[in-house]
């Protein structure tokens, strides 16, 4: 005999049971998406802005309950898909590696870094950097004119170094350096280029980027909105492919041991709008990135949205995000060694394209 009271909890099991399939869907559509076209058509422009960890972490929390009080199979559905999507789209192999290689002599390290979170000072600045004993530093939203690094700033550890301001984007180098032809890739300044060359005689391609953020300017009832919304995501979609073809014409006109292409991209590492870049140059952090890669925000990093891509003659043994007060970026830290291979690749590459 059924009791009434009985009633009431299969009622709500039904209908967390209900609810479990339907966040199950949602994941796996959510999933697909990511996976497949991305932020490569507009409508997919939103991926961009909510990376894969602010859609995860909710619908965890969401899930809670019905993971709890559902029946079995739509439980075991639901966590399948929540596994699956952290799997896929969330970088948890950096948090196993442990640990740092060591350096030979002729490794680079280079720092990436947007600073315009509101550093108190110069010195402040040079001495966090100088923590972190690089040779190279790539920072974007830099000082600019008498506001940048002044031949007096440059002391103690950064004796003998070279700033060189582009505007948006300013380079320390310990090396010599020689400003390079550039140009507009998006709508935004354009990218810094430099050839940097090394004691050893080989030269490097450095390219210090920051590059058009997502747009969020979407009215759907407004036709001028939608227009811009589109305008918008086609600039930021092609200023990848517009940087890709500077690189191969900077590449094609010197030969360069290595490139380097790092800076403030505004855009999760994970973007599929990212593959023009991803063709022709590695990026550091699947393969040497140790603990959590979030650069943004400071205080809750969420999104890798600062990267460094390196083609040629040099291949990363290490990549941390460091942690710093003096901006609402951190800064990215990457330990580069020669690896003669991966030049003669590069070569053989530009060769076979008529380069």
């Amino acid at each position: 005999m059924t009791h009434p009271q009985d009633a009431v909890p299969k009622a709500s099991s039904r209908g967390w049971t209900a609810v479990a399939w339907v966040l199950s869907g949602l994941l796996l559509v959510l999933l697909m998406v990511h996976l497949t076209v991305g932020d490569r058509a507009p409508a997919g422009e939103w991926l961009t802005v909510w990376p894969p960890l602010l859609w995860w972490a909710p619908a965890l929390v969401v899930s809670a309950v019905p993971l709890v009080r559902a029946t079995p199979r739509a439980r075991w559905t639901l966590a399948a898909a929540l596994l699956l999507f952290a799997l896929l789209l969330i970088e948890w192999r950096p948090l196993l590696r442990f640990g740092s290689p060591a350096e030979s002599p002729d490794t680079v390290r280079v720092v990436t870094w947007n600073v315009g979170g509101g550093y108190p000072s110069k010195a402040a600045l040079l001495e966090e950097l100088a923590g972190w004993q690089p040779d190279l530093v790539l920072l974007q939203e830099s000082p600019d004119g008498a506001a940048g690094f002044l031949a007096e700033d440059l002391i103690g550890h950064w004796d003998g170094w070279t700033w060189t301001d582009a505007g948006d984007c300013g380079v320390l180098s310990r090396w010599p350096v020689r400003v390079l032809a550039t140009r507009s890739v998006g709508p935004w300044e354009a990218p810094q280029v430099l050839a940097v060359d090394r004691p050893d005689g080989d030269a490097l391609l450095v390219v210090n980027v920051r590059l058009m953020l997502p747009s969020l300017r979407l009215f759907p009832l407004s036709a001028s909105a939608r227009a811009d919304f589109a305008q918008a995501h086609r600039q930021r979609v092609g200023q990848y492919a517009a940087l890709v073809d500077l690189v191969r014409e900077l590449q094609a006109a010197e030969p360069f041991a290595a490139t380097i292409v790092g800076g403030d991209f505004n855009v999760d590492a994970g973007a599929r709008s990212l593959a023009p870049i991803r063709a022709v140059a590695h990026d550091v952090w699947p393969t040497a990135g140790r603990g959590w890669g979030a650069t943004i925000t400071r205080e809750f990093p969420v999104a890798r949205i600062d990267h460094l891509h390196v083609a040629g003659g040099l291949r990363p043994t290490s990549a941390r995000v460091a942690k710093s007060s003096l901006s609402d970026h951190r800064p990215l830290v990457v330990v580069l060694e020669p690896d003669a291979a991966s030049r003669h690749s590069l070569a053989d590459s530009t060769q076979a394209n008529g380069r």
